[in-house]
């Protein structure tokens, strides 16, 4: 095994002072030996900034306006001198020796370009929820679900001269979008370890913007793939009938969802009709629409949920 390679994470941040601590500490605590911790903290006024200074020569960070999320992280990678990157979010975590593991990887594989691993969804108080479902790497699967959780890739800075930054004009989808443009050029290993734990709570930006999300989702979708998968179609009528989270109250199927998705659908993709196969093969019919509804196993409560053994 080469040199363990320097380690960037670059972490975008606005007014989440209830989370930048267990954020920031999950990273520095991993006793990773060549790390740089970049903060791009987009103006706060809740006290973020003041918490930044307590830290001292143990981050890099600046706070100024910018236009969001995406121009936040750009600025990180604009920034950042090591070879291989992570983007975590400020009310994301680490788990505990995950660096060494991704740092350990990449020094004996130096053809592989990018890796993900599995995540845990977590509460506002940081318990365990349910895992993220994480699948191994298909790039036609990855047009119908996004499948690997944000925090846990990490991806050579060396791909972004052939890939580009993330897009400035997109606020939820925006890793969606780098995901298929870097994952078609250089195609990922998926790591057999949890890396990372993915926040979720009613205020933040997968929940509190569902309708813009699954709007961004249709836009990229088609631009990259030619064309919109039933399964967003339907997660997005399931969201216009029910107004539920998806999350705490998962995506529900009934004759009225069905009837818009396939109007949906047929509207997305009115000159390709590629659709039409599409959802005879992945929704089976109505008929496999309203027995999913009726056989729907009931949601896993954090106690009920163990970690895998040897997976930290």
């Amino acid at each position: 095994m080469g040199k363990l390679p320097r380690i960037s994470v670059i972490t975008p941040s606005l007014n989440q002072r209830a989370f930048i601590d267990a954020t920031l500490r999950s990273v520095l605590e991993q006793g990773y030996p060549d790390l740089e911790l970049w903060v791009i903290d987009g103006g706060s006024t809740d006290g973020t900034v003041e918490r930044l200074k307590t830290y001292g020569d143990a981050l890099h960070w600046i706070s100024e306006p910018d236009r969001g999320q995406a121009e936040a992280v750009n600025k990180g990678l604009a920034r950042a001198t090591g070879e291989v990157i992570g983007w975590l979010n400020s009310d994301d975590t680490y788990l505990p020796g995950a660096l060494r593991y991704v740092g350990e990887f990449f020094a004996s594989e130096p053809a592989v370009d990018v890796v993900y691993g599995d995540a845990y969804y977590v509460d506002r108080q940081g318990e365990v929820v349910r895992p993220y479902d994480t699948r191994d790497f298909d790039l036609t699967v990855l047009a119908h679900e996004c499948f690997v959780c944000q925090p846990a890739v990490f991806f050579r800075r060396s791909t972004l001269s052939d890939v580009g930054l993330l897009d400035p004009g997109l606020r939820v989808a925006l890793d969606y979008d780098f995901w298929i443009r870097l994952f078609r050029k250089h195609p990922p290993v998926r790591l057999p370890r949890f890396l990372a734990a993915s926040r979720m709570y009613p205020e933040n930006k997968t929940l509190g913007l569902r309708r813009s999300a699954y709007r961004e989702i249709v836009g990229t979708v088609r631009k990259h793939y030619g064309f919109v998968p039933y399964s967003w179609s339907h997660g997005y009528a399931s969201y216009l009938w029910y107004r539920n989270d998806q999350f705490h109250d998962p995506r529900r199927a009934s004759a009225p969802v069905f009837a818009l998705a396939l109007l949906a659908m047929a509207w997305y993709n009115r000159y390709n009709p590629r659709y039409l196969w599409n959802w005879i093969v992945s929704s089976r019919g109505f008929r496999s629409e309203l027995g999913k509804a009726r056989a729907r196993r009931p949601r896993q409560t954090a106690s009920q949920i163990a970690r895998p053994e040897g997976k930290e």
